[in-house]
């Protein structure tokens, strides 16, 4: 990823969460991989996908939490934005569903034996418009 690349993505996440601390860094040896940090510290990875002719992104953060309001309490904290929700999916006990306000932004998936859930939010091309979010 080029820099004017990782720098939308950067700013289009800083616009989401309401963050100014959110920062993309290139990972070394890895060009399709970004480190998502916030006040300095990593706190998740960010990588892009080709796959269908697209340019897209995946933000996955780890959450410590398998209980739905520890959850969304957790990312609140970390990303910053009092409006963060996490609800249970109908028919599904293996994830969730992250928002803002109404705005569906991610899926929470179980890992580690059901001892923690990955953030995993996609973020399209077109989301990286300056008047998106």
């Amino acid at each position: 990823m080029e820099k004017s690349e990782l720098d939308q993505v950067q700013n289009y996440l800083r616009r989401l969460f309401r963050n100014p601390e959110i920062r993309l860094l290139p990972r070394a040896q890895r060009p399709d991989m970004a480190e998502f940090y916030i006040g300095g510290e990593q706190q998740g990875i960010l990588t892009l996908d080709t796959e269908d002719g697209d340019r897209s992104y995946n933000l996955q953060i780890n959450v410590p939490e398998t209980d739905l309001q520890k959850s969304a309490a957790f990312l609140r904290k970390l990303l910053g934005h009092p409006d963060i929700k996490v609800m249970a999916r109908p028919k599904k006990k293996d994830s969730a569903e992250v928002f803002i306000g109404e705005e569906f932004i991610a899926v929470l998936f179980l890992e580690d034996n059901g001892k923690s859930f990955s953030f995993q939010m996609a973020i399209l091309d077109t989301d990286l418009d300056e008047g998106a979010v």
